[in-house]
C-alpha cells in the first residue's frame, strides 16, 4: 500500500513538473492546458508553481486571439478578460496559484519586479504554514472571508468550474459551502443560489 502511494505521489509530482514547464511557454493555447492540468493537480501543483515564480523572465504569449490582459496589443472590445500580467512568469504562476487555492497574493495587481517578488513571497509564507491543505475546505474559507476579491474569486469557481476540489461532495456542498454562500449579498451569490444542484457542475478528481 505504501508502495503504491508513493508511485502515485511521484507520478502526481512528474506531471505537475511536466505543466508547470508548459506553462511558461509563449502558446497561449498550451498555457491554458497546463493552467487545467496544474489545477487539477491541486495541491501537488503548488510547490512547482512557487518554484517558477523565481524565473523573473519575461516570455510574450502568441495566439492570444481576443484574450485581455495587461500585456495584450491588441484589443477587440470583447473576449476573456485576465487581470494579470501573464507575460511575465512570476504572475503567470500566481494567476494559476490563486486560481487553486482562491487566495490573493498580489499577483493580480502586480505590475513590477518588486510587486511580483512581494506577492511571491507572500505565498511563500502562506504554504509554509499549511498542514494537508485540501482545495475544498479552502474554497470555503475564501467564502467566509473579508476579501471581495476571493468570495468573487470562489463563487466564479462554483458558477464555473474548472476543475476538481477535493473535498468536496454533494454532501459538504449542501451543509458547509451553501450556508457560506447565503452569507454574502453579492449578485453572483444569489445567482449561485438560484441554481438547481450547482454541485454536478464540479467536475471529478
Amino acid at each position: 500500500m505504501l508502495r503504491v502511494l508513493i508511485v502515485v505521489l511521484l507520478t502526481q509530482f512528474s506531471l505537475a513538473q511536466d505543466s508547470t514547464e508548459m506553462l511558461s511557454k509563449a502558446d497561449w493555447p498550451k498555457v491554458v492546458q497546463a493552467a487545467r492540468s496544474l489545477e487539477g493537480r491541486q495541491e501537488h501543483a503548488i510547490p512547482n508553481l512557487l518554484k517558477l515564480m523565481d524565473r523573473e523572465e519575461k516570455v510574450k504569449l502568441v495566439h492570444t486571439a481576443d484574450l485581455i490582459y495587461p500585456g495584450a496589443d491588441k484589443f477587440y472590445g470583447h473576449g476573456l478578460m485576465i487581470d494579470y500580467d501573464l507575460d511575465w512568469l512570476p504572475a503567470r504562476a500566481g494567476w494559476v496559484l490563486e486560481t487553486i487555492t482562491f487566495q490573493d497574493f498580489g499577483f493580480r495587481q502586480a505590475r513590477t519586479q518588486a510587486q511580483r517578488q512581494a506577492a511571491a513571497q507572500k505565498a511563500r509564507a502562506w504554504w509554509v504554514k499549511q498542514k494537508g491543505w485540501k482545495r475544498g475546505p479552502a474554497l470555503v474559507e475564501a467564502l467566509r472571508s473579508k476579501s471581495v476579491v476571493r468570495q468573487e474569486q470562489a463563487l466564479g469557481y462554483l458558477r464555473y468550474p474548472t476543475g476538481p476540489c477535493r473535498g468536496v461532495d454533494p454532501r459538504y456542498y449542501q451543509d458547509v459551502i451553501l450556508p457560506a454562500v447565503r452569507q454574502l449579498s453579492s449578485a453572483q451569490a444569489k445567482s449561485l443560489l438560484n441554481e438547481p444542484e450547482p454541485w454536478m457542475k464540479i467536475p471529478d478528481e
